[in-house]
């Protein structure tokens, strides 16, 4: 059997939002390039989502259940003016993080965070609503997340497929 692994699009050097999943855990965050970009040193870094991982939850991390990649495109960001761009991305990731915080059903089972939300940059103000965006960032995470698991229902992915060589994530 077979089944779609993802699609990923996007222009490189725009704004997006991300979370990652992993039995129970969830990862949020941001960046300013096309989401796969950032999403590898998340699996090869200690001091990223695997490496998180592995600090509080070893058995998860070393089992071969998947892990679910989404990110988000966010064009207000890129409307701001070129310093300002990250700056407005961590407000609105900041702000994702309140959103888990204060409703961590919308994602589950995902219940624990291994992210730490980055400082709310309370001087700014920029051209949009970011508390607004943030609702439809998480909003959209836990739609494409959901859906995601209702797919992937009944899919054994700890088995490689005839003639692929296994792949194993990486150990500390």
């Amino acid at each position: 059997m077979i089944s779609l692994a993802g699609i990923v699009w996007g222009s490189p050097r725009t704004s997006h939002l991300y979370a990652i999943f992993k039995g129970r855990y969830v990862y949020f965050g941001e960046t300013g390039h096309v989401p796969p970009v950032r999403w590898k040193s998340h699996l090869t870094s200690e001091n990223d989502f695997l490496g998180k991982l592995y600090d509080v939850d070893i058995v998860e991390a070393k089992s071969p259940s998947p892990i679910f990649f989404v990110g988000i495109y966010i064009p207000c960001a890129d409307s701001e003016p070129e310093p300002r761009q990250k700056i407005a991305r961590r407000a609105i990731e900041a702000e994702l993080h309140k959103r888990f915080a204060l409703d961590p059903t919308q994602v589950a089972p995902a219940a624990a965070l291994l992210s730490n939300p980055p400082p709310s940059p309370v001087r700014h103000s920029f051209s949009f609503n970011k508390s607004e965006v943030a609702d439809s960032v998480y909003k959209l995470i836990a739609q494409q997340y959901k859906s995601w698991l209702v797919r992937s229902d009944g899919i054994t992915f700890n088995q490689p497929v005839q003639g692929e060589p296994e792949f194993e994530l990486p150990t500390r």
